[in-house]
């Protein structure tokens, strides 16, 4: 009988722990700069910073479907 082999994924990524730093850095600044604490970082930092994040993410689902 022929066995059936299961693809594993590798659980080394390229952009999974980049993306989680990134939405943890993220998250971490937009919520100091709410409370009062990071005022001077100008809005656009956050707006790039979120915009970044969410390529990032795009690239990590690509690299997961294309295994």
């Amino acid at each position: 009988m022929a066995e059936k082999r299961k693809k594993r994924r590798s659980s080394s990524s390229l952009f999974g722990k980049p993306l989680l730093g990134l939405v943890g850095l993220t998250l971490a600044l937009y919520l100091l700069r709410g409370w009062g604490i990071i005022t001077f970082l100008p809005g656009g930092i956050f707006l790039g910073m979120a915009a970044l994040t969410v390529f990032v993410a795009l690239l990590y689902g690509w690299e997961l479907t294309s295994r």
